[in-house]
């Protein structure tokens, strides 16, 4: 019997630190989350007999268990000590036969000069290293302490290599589960040979019937090669009479190389655009050409990692069980040039294609690069807790679930560079592990938890749910809350890593989304707003700019970017063929040198039972032909859009179009602040398209249908380069927006004014809130008024109390209701400059005098004296209030001051509220 030595008893250790994650990652228990009794005994009577002693969890997963070991750098091939083929070196004489467990002994190295039968369980304490040959290794599973070596960095394995994960599922499938290869304080070195990139762009446009493609580099493509080609049409989410989801990628076999060109097996069945397209009056901005061409996928590399053959029957207790590579504890791995296929087990933990798992800062120097990963059940490379490791030209294809996924919130200082993810599917029923794997946004091709990670030059393309996700914690979740001091840890206020030159195109959703990060309770998505600081742990610490730079996009149906927060800036950004170019639910964030196109010369393949635009083109969204393209949305803020280029935004026949408008028909506020400057238009584009529609479809049941934020939307031209003069705004059209000086667009559906503009709210604050809704505001004298529905507070069985419009400022307002007077409340005046003043009354039932406080706090300090008369108010120099007991109105005065952007005052019916 082997002797359990302590780098072995990594194994059992690390049982006890997978299982934490039961029931902290997910919604449910997987099947894998089993045998905790058996493991941790194990744990504990190990690590008595090896003298490791009693450590904490966080002291475990930073050492292994073990005692430190050199991680990170890639190891040379070592020399072999002897030959599998050898039977000496066997126990008996005799070779090891189909179906048993092997153990390569610490101090061994043994060197695979032959491909042994399939194998039960692979131990491996010292070290083997596959001879210079072709070779197949199968086993159910293979446990790396010491290293596994196919090829070096510096002599890549240029033969035929295969490794076969065969474990099926089992009743109990215990701490790693089947068809694992482990890494525990030990090394994976894997290198296949480096000639040509995991994947290319067509070099020109593939015609649907095409039997061959020009591609950019064909270096290294064999015949017998499979390829998969992206598409560069919008998502298709419904195909001609059923409901599979299909994004127009196409998989091929290469039958003949000649130079650049490939041959095919079979014909295209779409187009694949196939050209970069330059806009040349955009002239000056940072990105001009837009990187159209379709990817181009190798399948095929000579060494190859994969799981059982598959089954395609989903009640096979091993339908979508494949292999998984996990590392843990000090160890390392290096994977390069490699193929993994049919990996990953869908709906449980902790399986993936590719896992580090909890390892700290020891992850540092462990990578994948130029390499292949396809047809994969669960994700596809996953970074749990771990720090520093590199993701670099890597092609990931035809998975479930969130393909490139940093797990908890945990995980910084790693790079993810050049990498593609193409075709990632919405898991079915219990095998999605998070609820953001599905839904709305879900999956993701590539989800962050952390800022604080470098995303460089990646393309996430064909998602069924978004891009790029930005889904920040407040703190950590899961083990990573309980092993890294998660409480301190603040993803939301954690500055921004690098996020430079990355492209999404094709998505059902978002192309980059930051926005909706996981809630601790069960990890649903909820709002998330993102505002970095100096200091994370402390909020009031100095803000810090998050800078999304390079970033292109194009074939949306929904937004190529959506962003919640503070400070975020997206920069030098190129997005084209979107339903929606860019939405800031933010302030102080923006739109900056960018060149933003509406339509572009590729026009995709529509299928016939879609309705096709003007041109004959996809539209974005067939579903609601009709629906306008903008290029920028105005919402929440004040957000800006600034030095941005803007083409090929031309109404026609079908829908309307515009550079500039505003979140569709929300029901939150939009801030009168919010500006453009420095805008350059195509002749032919319509600059502002604002939509109108009546509230005849006003649900009184839903808090949220109200639309009062659409109904005020404004923005202000600084610099005349959206109107032709300084200093305008451009308003939707609503009675309290509007003056005589204003002139009408009927192209935009849109004022033009000059003049000023602010916030003005009022707010319930009684215990209780009574339910204003409908309130009206009109100004004094005039009948027109507008009416507002509320903003929604606490779900839909609790009554709106909060009722913000934009104003013209230089009126008198009077608020309209028909409910009694609340216990308090309180009235703001926003978004305001020096010396901004305004007049507004409200009913006010009763003769006793109201207590009216300034500003938020409600003491004797800031008790406000009543003026004399209605006159005396309106010639007022500080805010104040006068009651008209006989008209039954109160009458408040609200003056800025100091270097505060903002009156308010609060009305209480007894002292103090």
């Amino acid at each position: 019997m082997t002797r359990l030595s302590p780098v072995r008893s990594v194994t059992l250790l690390f049982c006890v630190v997978a299982l934490s994650a039961c029931g902290g990652v997910g919604p449910r228990s997987p099947s894998g989350c089993t045998g905790t009794a058996c493991c941790m005994a194990s744990h504990h009577a190990v690590a008595a007999s090896s003298g490791l002693g009693t450590h904490t969890l966080a002291q475990l997963v930073a050492t292994g268990g073990a005692p430190a070991a050199s991680a990170g750098a890639p190891l040379p091939s070592p020399t072999p000590t002897r030959a599998w083929s050898d039977s000496a070196g066997w126990p008996g004489g005799v070779l090891p036969a189909e179906g048993d467990d092997v153990v390569v002994h610490e101090g061994e190295v043994v060197l695979l000069d032959v491909s042994p039968p399939p194998l039960g369980g692979l131990t491996i304490e010292g070290a083997l290293v596959f001879a210079r040959q072709d070779l197949e290794l199968a086993a159910d599973h293979v446990m790396v302490h010491g290293s596994l070596h196919i090829g070096s960095q510096t002599e890549p394995f240029l033969q035929r290599a295969v490794v076969t994960l065969t474990g099926s599922r089992r009743p109990d499938d215990g701490c790693l589960g089947g068809s694992y290869l482990a890494v525990i304080g030990g090394s994976l070195e894997l290198y296949g040979d480096p000639t040509g990139s995991s994947w290319t762009r067509l070099a020109a446009t593939a015609a649907a019937g095409a039997t061959s493609i020009a591609v950019d580099d064909a270096a290294g493509w064999q015949p017998g090669d499979r390829l998969a080609i992206a598409s560069t049409d919008f998502y298709t989410d419904q195909s001609e009479g059923g409901t599979r989801k299909d994004g127009q990628v196409e998989e091929r076999l290469v039958t003949a190389v000649d130079g650049n060109r490939l041959q095919l097996d079979s014909p295209l069945t779409y187009e694949h655009y196939g050209e970069a397209q330059e806009f040349a009056a955009a002239a000056g901005l940072p990105t001009t050409v837009l990187e159209s061409r379709a990817e181009v996928v190798r399948l095929t590399r000579n060494v190859t990692v994969q799981g059982r053959a598959e089954t395609a029957d989903p009640a096979d207790p091993d339908y979508k069980y494949g292999g998984h590579i996990m590392a843990m504890g000090a160890s390392s791995v290096h994977l390069d040039s490699v193929e993994l296929t049919r990996m990953g087990q869908a709906g449980v933990l902790l399986r993936y294609p590719v896992h580090w798992h909890l390892m700290g800062d020891a992850g540092a120097g462990s990578f994948v690069r130029n390499s292949s990963l396809h047809d994969l059940y669960n994700r596809c490379v996953t970074i749990h807790g771990t720090n520093g490791v590199l993701l670099d030209g890597n092609a990931a294809y035809n998975t479930f679930g969130h393909c490139y996924f940093l797990e908890d919130g945990a995980e910084s200082g790693n790079v993810l560079r050049g990498n593609l993810a193409l075709q990632v599917r919405e898991p079915v029923g219990q095998d999605a592990l998070l609820p953001s794997d599905t839904g709305y946004l879900g999956p993701a091709a590539f989800w962050v938890t952390n800022p604080a990670n470098d995303l460089i030059g990646n393309v996430a393309a064909s998602s069924d749910g978004s891009g790029f996700w930005y889904a920040l914690p407040e703190h950590p979740t899961g083990p990573s809350f309980r092993v890294f001091d998660g409480a301190n840890t603040w993803p939301r206020r954690t500055p921004l890593g690098v996020f430079e030159g990355n492209l999404a195109h094709s998505n059902m959703q978002d192309g980059l989304h930051v926005d909706r990060g996981p809630r601790a309770s069960d990890l649903a998505p909820e709002t998330t707003y993102y505002d970095p600081r100096v200091d994370p742990a402390d909020r009031d610490s100095a803000p810090v700019q998050a800078v999304f730079s390079g970033y292109v996009a194009y074939k949306h149906r929904s937004t190529a970017a959506w962003f919640r927060g503070a400070n975020a800036v997206l920069r030098g950004a190129l997005l084209a063929d979107n339903a929606i170019g860019v939405t800031f639910a933010s302030r102080a964030s923006g739109l900056e040198d960018s060149v933003v196109i509406g339509e572009t010369a590729n026009r995709g393949s529509p299928r016939g039972w879609e309705p096709k635009g003007a041109d004959g083109r996809t539209l974005p969204r067939h579903w609601q032909p009709d629906f306008a393209i903008r290029g920028f949305e105005f919402y929440d803020g004040p957000v800006l859009v600034r030095n941005t280029y803007f083409g090929a935004f031309e109404p026609n026949a079908v829908r309307g179009a515009g550079a500039i408008s505003a979140l569709d028909y929300t029901s939150f506020s939009m801030s009168p602040a919010s500006y453009a400057e420095g805008l350059r238009f195509d002749p032919a584009t319509n600059r502002v398209r604002f939509e109108t529609r009546d509230m005849s479809g006003y649900d009184p049941t839903k808090t949220d249908s109200g639309e009062d934020g659409y109904r005020s939307a404004v923005f202000k031209d600084v610099d005349g380069s959206v109107t032709g003069a300084a200093g305008r705004y451009v308003t939707v059209t609503n009675p309290v927006l509007a003056a005589p000086s204003c002139a009408y667009r009927e192209d935009w559906n849109a004022n033009v004014c000059d003049g000023r503009y602010a916030g003005l709210t009022f707010s319930d604050d009684g215990p209780v809130a009574q339910g204003f809704t409908p309130l009206t505001l009109t100004r004094a004298g005039e009948a027109a008024g507008h009416v507002i529905y509320g903003s929604p507070n606490g779900g839909p069985s609790v009554p709106n109390d909060h009722y913000r419009s934009v104003v013209r400022l230089g009126y008198e307002y009077r608020y309209e209701h028909t409910r009694g007077t609340p216990a308090n409340f309180s009235v703001d005046l926003g978004d305001v400059a020096k010396g901004d003043r305004l007049v507004v009354s409200m009913p006010y039932v009763g003769t006793d005098t109201p207590y009216v406080y300034r500003d938020w706090w409600i003491d004797g300090r800031n008790l406000m004296p009543a003026y004399w008369s209605l006159a005396t108010l309106r010639d007022g120099a500080d805010s104040g209030y006068f009651l008209d007991p006989g008209a039954g109105r109160l009458y408040l005065l609200l003056v800025q001051q100091g270097d505060r952007d903002y009156a308010r005052l609060t009305v209480c019916q007894k002292a103090g509220c």
